[in-house]
């Protein structure tokens, strides 16, 4: 598996907004990450987290407004986290140096919560939770590329 350490495009002005939501991220990740309740993620997989984070995560057969947004901010394992956010890392400060920080927090924000949407569409009838920066991440990696 060949994974991109760098990009040949350096920002010019430090992408505060991308730090400010990789930190986000992590703390959320260690604050709702525990081993209080195992949750049934899908038939794949064993998701340990905190109780009360369980209404964050996006049901698409019982979607809540908020939870359009709070999905997003969700990981289920270390894995899932640092790939998340390790991409961020590697993309998003460039997409935040281009678009501007206001800008790229709508971009990124839009990106969690049009997926999420996206996920509901495809996915109507599923009471299994879903959670995740991936759209989002997806949205920045793609912009990137643009």
């Amino acid at each position: 598996m060949l994974l991109p350490i760098r990009t040949s495009i350096y920002p010019g002005r430090t992408p505060y907004i991308n730090y400010a939501l990789i930190l986000i991220n992590a703390i959320i990740f260690f604050v709702t990450y525990g081993p209080h309740e195992e949750i049934l993620f899908g038939r794949l997989a064993i998701v340990p987290v905190h109780h009360w984070a369980k209404q964050l995560m996006l049901i698409p057969a019982q979607p809540r407004i908020y939870q359009f947004l709070s999905y997003a901010f969700l990981h289920g394992s270390f894995g899932h986290i640092i790939g998340n956010m390790y991409f961020l890392y590697l993309f998003g400060n460039n997409v935040n140096d281009k678009i501007g920080h206001i800008g790229y927090l709508v971009f990124y924000l839009a990106g969690g919560i049009f997926s999420g949407i996206g996920h509901m569409i495809a996915n109507p009838s599923s009471y299994a939770y879903t959670l995740g920066a991936s759209g989002a991440v997806a949205a920045v990696t793609g912009a990137y590329l643009v």
